[in-house]
């Protein structure tokens, strides 16, 4: 998970799964399914340098500098898997949820969430939208948010609640085979003291 910058206009001090828009340049020979992936993969590599992606030649040294030009728009994500000899594995993903922004909230968002299984890999930070970057286990994570310490977006509360429930993250990636994606909304519930987040039924 990381944390984002107190700063940023959407969801500030916030700790959230590494994510992001669909860049044009994910699209680039893709159709839009493999595109979502594509863009997940590279988010997550720009934002805690975890690369779902296989190669022979991943000098950690010369991948973090290609992973700041990325990071600053001076490479795209094809370019630097091709400097590396790499390619990005679609198939280590499996869509696990689909989650639409809120009417009343200015900023709105359609966004696919997937699990993955990946390789032992540190996660790090390099400043941009976040501060901190760590592997946390779900129930570690819940527990930060009851004792006040962290603060988590509704989408990313009811995933990790969800991946709770699991012992081991194959049984994750199984189930994200049979996942529904039927897109989930939220409302605010004004009248629970205090108010309080409820899925919408479809």
């Amino acid at each position: 998970m990381i944390r984002r910058h107190k700063g940023m206009l959407f969801a500030g001090g916030m700790y959230v799964f590494p994510g992001g828009v669909v860049d044009a340049a994910d699209h680039v020979g893709r159709d839009r399914e493999l595109a979502r992936a594509f863009a997940a993969i590279r988010e997550t590599f720009e934002e805690c340098g975890v690369l779902l992606a296989s190669g022979a030649d991943l000098d950690p040294p010369k991948l973090e500098a290609d992973r700041l030009a990325l990071i600053e728009h001076r490479a795209t994500f094809d370019e630097v898997l091709a400097r590396h000899g790499a390619v990005a594995q679609p198939q280590l993903l499996r869509p696990w949820s689909r989650w639409i922004t809120p009417d009343f909230e200015p900023r709105r968002y359609d966004t696919h969430f997937y699990v993955a299984l990946v390789p032992a890999q540190d996660a790090r930070f390099v400043g941009g939208e976040a501060d901190a970057a760590q592997w946390v286990v779900p129930r570690l994570a819940l527990a930060q948010q009851e004792h006040g310490d962290w603060l988590l977006m509704p989408p990313t509360e009811w995933t990790l609640r969800e991946l709770s429930t699991f012992t081991s993250a194959a049984d994750v990636f199984a189930a994200g085979n049979r996942r529904d994606l039927t897109p989930v909304r939220v409302r605010i519930d004004l009248d629970s003291e205090p108010p309080r987040w409820v899925v919408i039924d479809p």
